[in-house]
């Protein structure tokens, strides 16, 4: 069980504290019930009042999520960062569309829907990076991402979620 008091002397962010499923005590409960939202009334979710985060749900939708916890068999365990009223952790969606691909090096080359000037390359072992503006890989997109990649007219012809996305 993680209690708020080691949380307090750990000085560290609450999301690199706590990870979701992790137990939490009283602490954070009262923690967490002085700054809910306002209308979160729930007996077995309690939501921070504050967004944690935004992220684009499956309809490229951006939304807030709120650091969460949820009650389960009277114990109260940390959900992560969640949509309103939910108590699983949001998915980040991305939408993309293919713009180039170096075959000898097995790269391809995708373009951020919303904003053109975000590039991603897909590497021979199928992980995926965030791409300067000159196609070189800054660092891996994190894990749990769902990418849509998109023909020219919007369909959507692939989806994937980054998993084992070390560099």
């Amino acid at each position: 069980m993680k209690t708020f008091a080691e949380w307090i002397t750990s000085h560290k962010a609450l999301a690199s504290f706590l990870v979701p499923g992790d137990e939490v005590d009283n602490g954070f409960v009262e923690y967490f019930k002085n700054s809910s939202l306002p209308d979160n009334d729930s007996k077995l979710l309690i939501q921070q009042s504050e967004a944690a985060d935004l992220c684009r749900n499956q309809k490229q939708k951006y939304l807030p999520t709120y650091a969460t916890l949820k009650q389960e068999n009277g114990k109260w365990f940390y959900a992560g960062n969640c949509y309103q009223g939910e108590k699983t952790p949001a998915i980040h969606h991305i939408f993309m569309t293919f713009a180039a691909e170096i075959p000898s090096f097995g790269y391809k080359y995708y373009r951020n829907c919303d904003s053109p000037a975000l590039w991603y390359l897909r590497d021979a072992r199928n992980h995926w990076h965030i791409a300067d503006s000159n196609g070189v890989a800054q660092g891996p997109l994190k894990n749990e991402l769902v990418l849509h990649i998109l023909d020219t007219s919007g369909k959507e012809i692939e989806q994937i979620t980054t998993t084992d996305n070390e560099a």
